[in-house]
């Protein structure tokens, strides 16, 4: 299927994400994270969509502090902790987080 006239190619869909997330881009952060958290074109791994969602929640992005919130109160990748779920809502809710995985 092509996007934007360009062939979808989800290898290098992740290996570009990963070239902009290793220069700590908060977005690719976020878009690999949500593949691992997924599944999607890498091998699903909970803990390491959550190692990520920090990193870009560590940036301010607010869709990663919603979903490191998720996280933190479902026990996905990391203990669960109410806590530090409620602590990320709140951060992500005066940041207006937009969308959720």
């Amino acid at each position: 299927m092509t996007m934007a006239g360009v062939l979808r190619d989800e290898d290098e869909a992740v290996r570009m994400s990963r070239l902009s997330a290793e220069q700590g881009h908060a977005n690719a952060l976020f878009f690999l994270a949500v593949r691992y958290l997924n599944g999607t074109g890498v091998v699903r791994d909970e803990v390491e969509a959550v190692r990520l969602f920090r990193l870009a929640a560590e940036q301010g992005n607010a869709d990663a502090q919603y979903n490191l919130a998720v996280c933190y109160d479902k026990g996905t990748g990391v203990r669960r902790d109410e806590g530090e779920a409620a602590r990320m809502y709140q951060l992500s809710a005066a940041r207006q987080c937009k969308s959720t995985v």
